[in-house]
């Protein structure tokens, strides 16, 4: 087993049980196979227990680092600025705001043939990002948008100061 091989919803599971305090380390592994193998590991053999506790070995290792692809399966991913709304950046900032990482990719992975929130049930996005996206996959493309925007915003705002300062120039020599 390796990281591509879990979801992003299980990876969402087993980071909310990792970063709990109030459970010893005993309860954490048998939370973190039950979630990675789909079964009860609490009604496993202690043999069963350790054979699979080998094979989850790989989440002592770091999540490889991969590109974003322009699309997963039936959808595509909005990478440009040109393409991105208004609306979907509003979502994005809204999402980030309350740390909804499966809401902030669904702003971006969008059904091939149809435009953002149009023609298409968001519940369905949602579904796949956490059921079907592999984590690899999902933080590369979270890590990207983050990255994004941080640089437009950056851009974004040396922009307008500088128009503002050429505006205020022009406006003080009509004054004089």
């Amino acid at each position: 087993m390796k990281w591509n091989d879990l979801t992003f919803g299980q990876y969402l599971e087993i980071e909310s049980i990792w970063d709990s305090k109030d459970s010893e380390l005993l309860d954490k592994t048998v939370a973190l196979q039950s979630i990675i193998f789909n079964i009860d590991a609490s009604k496993i053999s202690i043999s069963e227990f350790n054979d699979k506790l080998k094979e989850i070995e790989f989440l002592k290792q770091p999540i490889p680092i991969v590109k974003v692809k322009r699309s997963y399966g039936d959808y595509r991913v909005i990478m440009d600025i040109p393409e991105i709304t208004m609306a979907q950046y509003m979502d994005f900032v809204n999402f980030r705001e309350t740390n909804d990482k499966i809401g902030i990719l669904s702003v971006f992975l969008i059904p091939k043939g149809k435009e953002y929130m149009e023609g298409y049930s968001i519940d369905e996005v949602k579904d796949y990002i956490t059921n079907k996206l592999s984590v690899v996959d999902a933080l590369a493309m979270y890590a990207f948008f983050l990255r994004f925007f941080q640089r437009y915003i950056r851009l974004s705002l040396r922009f307008t100061r500088n128009r503002l300062k050429k505006m205020w120039k022009r406006e003080n020599k009509k004054k004089k």
